[in-house]
């Protein structure tokens, strides 16, 4: 699998706890910096719950506050308040994506992914009309 951000991880995850022989690349070195916010959707709670294995329990003692809601503000000053209860979500983390990611990556190599941070993928490999395989280098250093 290319790419050990949460999807991948996640993926990574579940097809590493059925047995399947899983390599996950990242072209980064974990933890890695990305620029987004440090927010979690209350759907998160729920995929993380799914995953199991401790996943909801290791990002819930990183996690900087557990949210209930959240404000938006407009430019102009205008503002709504939405409650996570009204949607059926009960809660939601704040946490950096440095701690997400990594997280999730720890838990994808603990449920038997073998993980290869600091590679890039330069090329698909085809076989039969379908992704087989790709071409991949190592990077020197912190990953471009």
């Amino acid at each position: 699998m290319v790419g050990a951000g949460p999807a991948g991880s996640a993926t990574a995850l579940l097809l590493a706890r059925t047995g399947a022989r899983v390599l996950l690349l990242d072209r980064a070195r974990f933890p890695r910096d990305k620029p987004c916010s440090e927010y979690l959707s209350p759907e998160t709670t729920r995929v993380l719950e799914r995953l199991g294995g401790g996943v909801l329990d290791a990002v819930a003692a990183a996690s900087h506050a557990r949210l209930t809601g959240m404000k938006v503000v407009a430019p102009s000053g205008k503002s709504m308040i939405g409650r996570f209860d009204r949607t059926g979500a009960r809660f939601s983390f704040a946490l950096p994506r440095t701690t997400f990611d990594t997280t999730l990556r720890r838990a994808a190599e603990a449920a038997g992914a073998e993980v290869r941070e600091g590679v890039k993928v330069e090329n698909l490999v085809y076989d039969r009309g379908a992704v087989g395989g790709v071409v991949a280098r190592e990077t020197i250093g912190p990953a471009s």
